[in-house]
């Protein structure tokens, strides 16, 4: 199976890798590398170089694992590497890995020369559904996540199940946070699905996911306007991560998600914007999956100030993708300091009422 993009192609893999082997087999490259990070070096590099040989002597650029090592320092790893190994224009990089690895690869590919090849090969639920797709690539900077990047489309993705089996549980729940967020944004019937599913199906939903964001992206590829509603919950979301950073107490990135999700559901109900069965339906089924955290007021305002380098805010004015009801997202609503801690106060009740 596969899904058409723009500019590229996203495969949905089988077993052998067969789509793949017969990608690299019609391309021709100067060279080839692969970039992993240190978790995947060992779960699922060598499953992958199994699956093709041809590979077994391919130069792996290594990097350390976790969203701490999503920065500058970790490119130049990178850079350096590619550049001592004389790698060209015509070179291929191989990004072998999750949300980290997709992101930091696809930005070095994007800056190295000026611009070199990068396939994405997911290996956790969060790159699947979300991060390999759409050409965002980028890191984070200082203390704000994803403050440096690029839209820059790849030039193949190709998703392979099997690799969810090397991820703990979290990992699988930090991923679904974006499947679920599609499916609020775009398809009412998922979202009832997901929420009448005793257990949540991690792995059913992916190809519904990428076809959505693919949808909105191909709309909008450089964001300007429609592509703005798959930030709903990561206008809040990303300053929770970022607060953590700072912190050096990690939060993953759906996790944050998930409660960005419904600090931003409560902003749009006291806005009179969100439907309230839309906000609590929702608020409640993720109370159920996933630790919502309470914030102090200390804790708000900090995490008010990082909203402030928001890359949707317009003339210094906070701008939110905010949910009308399920299925259907609005943009550019913006909010005052005053909204977005009464917003949190209502999260804080609910969350733990």
């Amino acid at each position: 199976m596969q899904i058409t993009a723009t500019g590229y192609t996203i495969y949905f893999e089988e077993g052998r890798f067969s789509l793949l082997k017969a990608f690299l087999s019609e391309q021709v490259f100067s060279s080839i590398f692969i970039l992993c990070d240190t978790n995947t070096k060992k779960e699922c590099l060598p499953i992958f170089l199994k699956k093709i040989p041809k590979l077994k002597n391919t130069a792996i650029i290594t990097i350390p694992a976790g969203e701490k090592h999503k920065n500058l320092h970790s490119v130049e790893m990178i850079w350096g590497f590619l550049t001592q190994h004389q790698a060209d224009k015509q070179s291929l990089l191989l990004s072998l890995g999750g949300g980290v690895v997709s992101d930091i690869g696809g930005f070095a590919a994007a800056t190295y020369k000026r611009g070199m090849s990068v396939v994405h090969i997911p290996t956790t639920l969060l790159a699947m559904a979300d991060a390999s797709v759409g050409g965002k690539n980028g890191i984070n900077f200082k203390t704000y996540k994803n403050h440096i990047g690029t839209i820059t489309q790849p030039l193949a993705v190709f998703i392979y199940k099997p690799f969810l089996k090397t991820l703990p549980p979290r990992e699988l729940k930090n991923g679904f946070a974006e499947i679920l967020k599609a499916a609020l944004i775009a398809d009412a019937s998922l979202c009832k699905k997901i929420y009448a599913e005793k257990k949540a199906s991690y792995t059913s939903h992916i190809v519904r996911a990428v076809s959505i964001k693919n949808a909105i992206v191909q709309s909008d590829l450089l964001e300007h306007h429609a592509r703005k509603v798959l930030n709903v919950g990561h206008t809040v979301g990303h300053a929770i991560e970022s607060y953590f950073m700072y912190k050096k107490k990690y939060l993953l990135h759906g996790e944050a998600v998930a409660i960005g999700i419904c600090v931003e559901l409560c902003l749009g109900k006291n806005k009179g914007i969100t439907q309230a069965k839309t906000a609590m339906d929702a608020v409640l089924w993720i109370k159920k999956q996933y630790t919502l955290l309470r914030f102090s007021k200390k804790e708000i305002e900090c995490l008010i100030e990082l909203m402030q380098q928001d890359k949707k805010n317009k003339g210094g004015r906070y701008c939110f993708s905010l949910l009308k009801k399920t299925g259907q997202a609005l943009i550019d609503i913006p909010a005052t300091d005053s909204e977005i801690r009464n917003a949190f106060l209502l999260y804080n009740n609910i969350a733990h009422g």
